[in-house]
């Protein structure tokens, strides 16, 4: 139930001439109980509550939302929990000739934190349709929009301090005729915009009105094929004669195309057209367009429970921005919907897009991903969950008062979560009262998982150290660092079986590697170097079987690492500590257990420990260390005992074709920082460190494709996340600030793996992919001199992981991945300047849930 967007003119009246000579009495209603099928249409209800000769559909929705960025700013992200409030009344006629229908809905929006960006749209439309004869009908429409802009708008400059609102005014009319295989339609569309000012933003140069004139021509050469010519009038006429900045932005063209749509296969439908683009502005600072235009679109059942749709388009879109008279938004989708059983749907959808501004240096690169899984616990009442993730990369990058401080300013991520619980409040005539049973489950088999078991890991992760310390007697550093490491152990233990769930008892050891080290080459300052040895450690595990026999589990334990420690002055070597400090830690976590052979078991497990707090004294310094670890572990296990009965798994599911899913993160962001600081004139003086931390969490979306050769596979796979992972390094009162924040990302791969015997996908990955980073430096007391920049530099990305069967169509995903990115470096503006080298990487495991299709 979404609010109908405001019409684009010349999309407007491209779809008004689409317009089918003829349709059916009352529209139908699709069930969450629809028959399977091998065919595009699907079974279809009779539905609504019957007024006179109408059917009124009722429909109300609820529901929560957290946006992670609720301004779309580039930095300084502030996120929220919104409230979503969505009724809706549709009434249709029930005639077998003509057609009439009216839809009216609204959607409230209450931040729980940020009451100014409330808001209330509203939206009412009639339109219908009046069949003259058999060959020839009229039809038209009336509609009228109260709605607001989304912050991420390109027109949004966050002057006002609410979102900007605005009403739109729109209708719709035409004639349709046919005469043999031959089909003539004539139409055209009015829309008036009239955008509200906020605060000291005015918005009045920004209400226009809108004209679309159109013809098509189609002829219908085959029963299932047709193809056409149209030619289309695009008026664009804005109220003020020159906006707030002096421009004249009227303007007007056509645009001209030759077309095809038809039915392919009984599976697949789809059409496009090609053709070109004028238009002519007022302004003569404008240079007039003169373009190719093109769109299409296919839809295709893949399987009698799956559909996936595909599209491309080309559209002329209106800003206000100073200089450009326009931008030509190129945008592709991809999307698929596959009904898991009669309750339960899963969708996932890429997008891609480019907005390349006419008349200054500006292009946008616009990517959106989503996945959601809707699951009626009636028929008439669902439940959605899902997860949306945007991106803008403009190639904007302005020097703010210094030559270091270079900001993509219109750049910017968000991560947005939502659960709607929705209904339909009216009858579906025919529609079972009860569900029947799910073709997606799988069979229950593989082997308990009880009894004693050993086995080996190896490992990889981030060693995490925070620090704070007087310095000199006055001042406080507050440091984040971080190296990575390889880790190999053993592990062994006891588990319950209780029915499909267990609870267990494991003892683990390991050795790590990983070497913290950080040294400023000046008298009075400090190095300091943090090894991590051996670990032992004592953990339940409780956990849950699938019907794959895979177990998934939870741990919690304590464990014993010894980390050995250096500090010193610089000027005071003799009073250096070098010792092993013991420290007991807190280890929680998760991971599987996959069988891989009557006794044989392959484990994959990610656990973050965060350890008791030590402290170094050196001469006037007393310095605090707190460790901590996020460790990736992959390893062997083999059940010991007596003979265990092993009852044969599952089928195989095939893993070709189209999957896509969402995902959760946590990892370590690390960057290995080199240079040189001068201080007050003197230097300069070496620098190197370790900086890093695990505080942050990462979301995406992925999707891809593959074809799988007996039990080999191999497939591409795109990724989009968000993520605010980051470190800082603090000095107080006075001192060198500085940090790193990743921001967004996104990446193209290549998985090859080996499908076990249960089903589960055990790969590989090899990628690369392009991320955002932000860094901050600030020196001294002038602010002109400060560092807050962004680099979008690339890097690869190597991986393993497993994708574990959860039902025929469902998996869960356990994925971790390291990646090396390109380094930059800047040289700061002060009169003592610092030359700085950041070398990041990224250590990240992720969780998710994904769907094939």
């Amino acid at each position: 139930m979404n609010q109908p967007p405001a019409s684009v003119p010349a999309l407007s009246i491209a779809l008004t001439l689409c317009l089918p000579a003829a349709l059916s009495a009352a529209e139908p209603v699709q069930s969450p109980t629809e028959a399977d099928s091998d065919t595009v249409t699907e079974q279809t209800f009779r539905a609504g509550h019957p007024v006179g000769s109408f059917l009124l559909r009722p429909e109300l929705a609820a529901g929560l939302l957290y946006d992670s960025n609720i301004f779309a700013t580039r930095s300084d992200e502030v996120d929220d929990i919104v409230t979503l409030f969505t009724p809706a009344v549709t009434l249709v006629s029930d005639w077998e000739q003509h057609r009439l229908q009216a839809r009216t809905g609204a959607t409230l929006a209450r931040y729980r934190d940020n009451e100014d960006e409330d808001y209330e749209d509203y939206w009412a439309e009639l339109d219908g349709r009046y069949d003259i004869s058999e060959a020839s009908n009229v039809f038209g429409g009336v509609g009228y929009t109260a709605g607001h802009e989304d912050r991420g708008s390109p027109d949004e400059t966050l002057v006002g301090d609410e979102p900007t609102t605005f009403d739109s005014r729109h209708a719709h009319a035409g004639v349709a005729h046919r005469f043999g295989d031959f089909n003539l339609r004539l139409g055209g569309t009015f829309e008036t915009l009239d955008y509200d000012s906020v605060g000291p933003l005015n918005n009045d140069d920004r209400d226009r009105d809108l004209i679309g004139l159109g013809a098509r021509l189609g002829y219908e050469f085959h029963p299932d094929y047709e193809a056409y010519v149209q030619l289309i009038r695009d008026i664009r006429s804005y109220n003020d004669p020159v906006d707030d900045f002096g421009y004249d932005r009227d303007s007007d063209g056509e645009r001209v195309a030759v077309g095809f749509k038809g039915r392919f296969t009984n599976r697949l439908q789809g059409g496009a057209y090609l053709g070109w683009i004028r238009q002519a502005y007022d302004d003569s600072r404008f240079n007039d367009l003169s373009t190719p235009d093109f769109s299409g679109a296919l839809s295709f059942r893949a399987t009698p429970r799956t559909t996936v749709s595909a599209a491309v388009d080309r559209t002329l879109e209106e800003t206000t921005l100073p200089g450009a008279s326009g931008y030509l938004l190129t945008e592709a989708s991809v999307n698929a919907v596959h009904r898991l059983d009669s309750r339960t749907r899963f969708s996932a959808g890429l997008s891609a897009g480019k907005a390349d501004y006419r008349d200054i240096d500006r292009e946008d690169m616009l990517y959106s991903a989503n996945a959601s899984l809707r699951y009626y616990l009636t028929p008439r009442l669902y439940l959605d969950a899902g997860y949306r993730v945007i991106t803008r990369d403009s190639n904007t990058r302005l020097e703010i008062n210094n030559p270091a401080n270079l900001q993509k300013i219109d750049d910017y991520s968000r991560q947005q979560f939502f659960l709607t619980l929705g209904t339909l409040l009216y009858p579906i005539e025919g529609m079972p009262a009860r569900f029947p049973a799910s073709p997606d489950r799988l069979a229950l088999a593989g082997p308990g998982w009880g009894g004693l078991y050993a086995g080996a890991p190896i490992g990889h992760g981030a060693h995490l150290l925070r620090t704070e310390g007087v310095r000199g007697g006055s001042g406080i550093d507050h440091g984040e660092f971080s190296d990575e490491g390889l880790a190999a152990g053993a592990f062994a233990g006891y588990g319950l079986d209780l029915g499909r769930w267990y609870l267990g008892l494991e003892l683990e050891g390991e050795d790590t590697g990983g070497d913290i080290y950080h040294r400023k080459a000046k008298a009075d300052s400090r190095t300091q170097d943090l090894e991590v040895e051996e670990t032992l450690g004592l953990a339940l595990r409780g956990g849950y079987r699938l019907a794959s026999g895979t177990l998934l589990y939870a741990r919690l334990g304590r464990v014993e690492t010894d980390f050995k420690t250096f500090y010193t002055l610089n000027n005071a070597p003799a009073n250096a500590v070098s010792r092993t400090f013991e420290q007991d830690g807190v280890r929680y976590g998760l991971g599987t257990d996959i069988p891989a052979g009557e006794r044989l078991f392959v484990r994959l497990e990610y656990s973050y420990t965060r350890y008791d707090d030590y402290t170094v004294d050196v001469v006037s310094d007393r310095e605090d260390f707190n460790p901590k670890s996020s460790f990736f572990n992959l390893g062997l296990g083999w059940h010991l005992g007596g003979s265990r009965s092993h009852e044969p798994g599952p089928e195989r599911v095939a893993l070709r074709g189209f999957y896509a899913g969402g995902q959760l993160g946590h990892g370590a962001l690390n960057s290995h920082l080199t240079g040189s600081h001068v201080d007050s004139g003197s230097g300069p003086f070496d620098f190197t460190g370790d900086f890093g931390d695990n505080s942050g969490f990462t979301g995406g979306v992925f999707a891809g494709i593959g074809n799988n050769w007996n039990r080999w596979y191999l497939g591409l796979e795109a990724e989009l996340e968000a993520s605010d992972a980051d470190w800082k390094h603090i000095r107080e009162p006075n001192g060198r600030n500085f940090q790193v924040e990743k921001k967004n990302g996104y990446g193209l791969g290549l998985r090859g793996g080996y499908q076990l015997d249960n089903g589960t996908l055990l790969y590989v990955r090899a990628g690369r992919v392009r991320s955002r980073f932000a860094t901050g430096w600030i020196k001294g007391g002038n602010p002109d001199n400060d560092i807050d920049r962004d680099d979008t530099v690339s890097g690869n990305r190597f991986g393993v992981g497993a994708d574990i069967p959860a039902t025929c169509s469902l998996f869960l995903r356990l994925d971790y991945s390291h990646t090396d990115y390109e380094d930059y470096s800047f040289t700061t503006s002060h009169a003592s300047t610092d030359s700085m080298n950041f070398d990041n990487s990224e250590a990240l495991f992720r969780l998710g849930l994904g769907a094939r299709f």
